[in-house]
């Protein structure tokens, strides 16, 4: 796809700020889920959607990994971002055997990214872009972005989702995969995480991203070239409190977010 110069190891030389995030799609939210938080809270989903975009303001990444974001979300990401993102949506995200209304999105700032001649692909479960990334005045090189959110119940299945986007993260030096792998990630484990350490990615999170029942470390953020020190985040100034985690971001999920240099 670009020709035959091998590709160029970049992350180095380029600050980047990428964000995934889980934003809570209305139509997966039940009382019974989540019996902890009150129903003038829960059932908000105007108000849950300003914290949300507020955040993404106040953080300013370069990369957005979203999941879970309905048509509704996704006009309001539009409206707020389109100006200075390339927004790509997939397609219906597959949801326990039924299309569901939620996509995943990726949004790239235009004066780091290019998205002339790239290619997208979409999935059941997310979707990867070959796209540019600018690392000069007029220099630029090939990067893989792929945002995912797997299967909640079968680990099996989990792992046949990411075998489907292996060929595209081993086809490049230079990768940003993030999302939802509904997982919990410890370094000890063998898990989904052995496949994709295996195919050169590094995992960036180690910190709990979602506290309804346990706390569990499932949203992450990986990267594939060189980033000597890259620093990670989990968002979260309230600890173990789940309503307050609501209250102030609007989802059940916590956001991460990692800086490449």
């Amino acid at each position: 796809m670009w020709g035959r110069q091998p590709p160029k190891i970049i992350f180095f030389i380029v600050y980047m700020k990428v964000l995934s995030w889980n934003i809570l799609a209305d139509e997966f939210i039940s009382k019974r889920y989540y019996p902890m938080i009150p129903s003038d809270i829960l059932f908000k989903r105007a108000r849950r959607l300003e914290r949300i975009l507020t955040l993404l303001a106040a953080e300013d990444p370069d990369v957005m990994l979203l999941q879970e974001v309905m048509l509704s979300e996704y006009n309001a990401l539009v409206g707020q971002f389109a100006r200075m993102y390339h927004i790509i949506k997939s397609k219906n995200i597959i949801w326990q055997g039924e299309v569901s209304h939620t996509y995943n999105v990726i949004l790239l700032r235009k004066n780091m990214f290019s998205i002339k001649g790239s290619s997208l692909h979409h999935f059941d479960f997310g979707l990867v872009v070959n796209c540019l990334l600018k690392y000069g005045p007029t220099s630029y090189i090939p990067i893989v972005v792929g945002n995912v959110h797997l299967d909640d119940l079968s680990k099996g299945k989990r792992l046949k989702q990411l075998e489907e986007i292996e060929p595209y993260l081993l086809e490049s030096m230079n990768v940003i995969l993030g999302g939802d792998f509904n997982e919990t990630y410890s370094i000890s484990s063998n898990s989904i995480y052995n496949n994709v350490k295996s195919q050169g990615l590094k995992i960036m999170n180690q910190s709990p991203t979602y506290f309804i029942g346990r706390k569990m470390c499932i949203d992450n953020i990986m990267l594939k070239g060189h980033a000597p020190r890259p620093r990670v985040r989990v968002i979260n100034d309230y600890d173990n409190d789940i309503l307050q985690h609501f209250i102030n971001y609007g989802s059940d999920h916590l956001p991460v977010v990692v800086i490449t240099k």
